[in-house]
């Protein structure tokens, strides 16, 4: 997982020299919450990373998709996605 998280196009996510959320809720319009691995903010602009085990699924993708509208409904303007699949040292930015 080390060498994982070394990797150029994600090391500045864990760099330290942001504000991280790691597990923050997120409240919804409609009362719900949601809770992303990771949040990377800096400014009007946020990262979000999302660990998974296993194979890629679809499913993966609409769920960062909806961190991504929730976010943006907070008023951030620019929003980038990763998952980062452990098992198979995958990193897919969405």
């Amino acid at each position: 997982m080390e060498t994982l998280l070394n990797r150029d196009e994600i090391k500045p996510l864990f760099s330290g020299e942001n504000k991280i959320r790691n597990e923050a809720d997120l409240l919804l319009p409609d009362g719900s919450w949601k809770r992303p691995d990771r949040l990377v903010i800096h400014g009007k602009k946020v990262q979000i990373v999302e660990y998974k085990t296993g194979h890629k699924k679809e499913a993966h993708k609409r769920q960062i998709g909806e961190y991504e509208k929730a976010l943006s409904e907070m008023g951030f303007e620019k929003i980038e996605k990763y998952l980062i699949y452990t098992s198979e040292e995958k990193i897919v930015k969405v």
